[in-house]
Parts: structure tokens; C-alpha cells; sequence
């Protein structure tokens, strides 16, 4: 009975296998029709990907520069400060023999410039600053580790971001981006 059994089954399965052998010319046609539209939607976005990344690139810099300069005066009981002009922004630091601002060259807080179609600009209390050469900077990153509050604004030819700071320390971009 063993060997009927088992040609049974075997018989049986003879049959089924070519049904589902194979796909059909139709699920062959959708499956490129999608792949299609998903690449044509990629290749659409590429260079919309390549203006914001440097935009997103510079405005992690920026938060994490302030960061680093907020640590750096606390812990090496300096007094920092930081400077904007339309296509860049520098970081300085006070001399207290010298009784004046010097320039910082050393990395990561050496001066910087933005990539085109990029602009930067400092509001405090309200009054959009723009401060030159000679002038002190308009940002105290102190010792104590108070800053002075204001809002930095980072914009492109998409929009614009505002990093806050609070006076102590925190330093958060805003939620979305406008435009």
C-alpha cells in the first residue's frame, strides 16, 4: 500500500508544479512600471537633496560650534565671542593683558564662510546687528557660562532657520523650515 500512496503524491505533484512555475507578462509590466516611477521620483529629487544638504551641513556646524565655544570658555575660564557678517560668521577670544578681541584661527573655531546662495544674520533683543571689523562682538559667550541671547538666522534660496539661545547655554534650531 506504501508504494500506491506515494504515486499518488508524486502524481499529484507532477501536476501542480507547472501552475506555479513562473510569473505572468503582467506582473512582470507592473513590477517595472513601478520601479520606473520610483527611480524617475529619486533621479527628480537629486539636486533638491544637494542644496539642502549643505544648508542642513552648516546649520549642524553652527549649533555645535556654539556648543563647543559655551564648553570652552566655561572650562578654560575664558571669554569668547562671536561675530556674524553677511557671508560668514568668526569666533573671538578677549585678551586680558591686551585689553582687546583676537581673532580665533584655530580649528574648530577658525572664521568661515557660507557656500553660495547662503547668508547669515544676528537679531538681539529685536535689532538686526551688523557690526564690522573693529567692533566687539555682539555675542558674550562668558565664562560663567551665561551668552547673550539672540537669534541667529541662517537663510538659502529655499528658506530659513533661526537658532535661539536662551542665555545659558542652550542653543536650538527652530521646528521648520519657512518659504
Amino acid at each position: 500500500m506504501q508504494i500506491f500512496v506515494s504515486r499518488i503524491c508524486s502524481a499529484f505533484q507532477l501536476r501542480a508544479k507547472p501552475d506555479v512555475l513562473g510569473f505572468t507578462l503582467i506582473e512582470i509590466l507592473v513590477v517595472l512600471f513601478i520601479v520606473s516611477v520610483m527611480t524617475g521620483i529619486v533621479v527628480a529629487n537629486i539636486p533638491a537633496l544637494t542644496v539642502t544638504d549643505s544648508f542642513d551641513t552648516e546649520m549642524n556646524r553652527l549649533r555645535t560650534l556654539m556648543m563647543l565655544a559655551h564648553d570652552e570658555a566655561v572650562s578654560g575660564s575664558e571669554e569668547l565671542g562671536f561675530r556674524t557678517h553677511g557671508d560668514g560668521y568668526e569666533f573671538l577670544r578677549y585678551v586680558d593683558v591686551e585689553q582687546k578681541w583676537e581673532l580665533l584661527e584655530e580649528r574648530p573655531f577658525r572664521p568661515r564662510q557660507l557656500h553660495d546662495g547662503q547668508s547669515i544674520s544676528l537679531r538681539i533683543e529685536d535689532v538686526t546687528l551688523t557690526i564690522g571689523e573693529d567692533d566687539p562682538p555682539a555675542v558674550l559667550i562668558l565664562s560663567s557660562g551665561e551668552v547673550t541671547p539672540f537669534h541667529l538666522i541662517l537663510e538659502d534660496d529655499l528658506g530659513s532657520r533661526v537658532l535661539t539661545a536662551d542665555g545659558y547655554g542652550g542653543f536650538e534650531w527652530d521646528d521648520g523650515r519657512e518659504g
